[in-house]
């Protein structure tokens, strides 16, 4: 959907979509050179604020960000077909092998399955009651394993 803006708030919105800042873009798509740097600042702000110029800067980011992920497929797609080749026609052995290695990996073939035991975060409180369970049940049983006469001679 295309939204109707003057030719100059197209170009603004256009210049902030292709990475330029509010300030550079107004003053590409604006006669600017006689403005101060703090009216260009406010104005480039208020333009950019504004409800048409807004959804247009919408609209040319959601398209940069899809022509960016075409871009990405068509490169992986070219990077691909062109594992697929060597993994037949390459000329030594080693060279199929690690096409067809880097195609496994690029498909998720060879990721680890291994089973993580991962322990469940506790509080500081928690981890305070657990040690001086440990601890009791560390003592307690050091004092019944203690002999008589051993006792007695703490006691002493």
């Amino acid at each position: 959907m295309q939204t109707l803006l003057t030719e100059k708030q197209d170009t603004f919105a256009h210049g902030v979509v292709e990475g330029n800042s509010l300030a550079d873009a107004y003053r590409y798509a604006y006669s600017a050179e006689h403005m101060k740097p703090q009216v260009i600042y406010v104005e480039a702000s208020r333009l950019a604020a504004n409800p048409k110029v807004a959804l247009r800067l919408e609209e040319l980011s959601r398209e940069k960000d899809e022509d960016r992920r075409l871009q990405a497929t068509k490169r992986e797609d070219f990077v691909l077909d062109g594992l697929m080749h060597e993994s037949r026609f390459a000329m030594t052995a080693s060279a199929r092998a690690r096409a067809l290695e880097l195609i496994g990996k690029s498909i998720g073939l060879f990721t680890a399955t291994a089973d993580q035991k991962t322990e469940p975060k506790l509080t500081s409180k928690e981890i305070k009651e657990q040690l001086a369970s440990k601890l009791e049940e560390y003592l307690g049983c050091r004092q019944t394993s203690q002999s008589p006469a051993s006792a007695r001679s703490e006691n002493i």
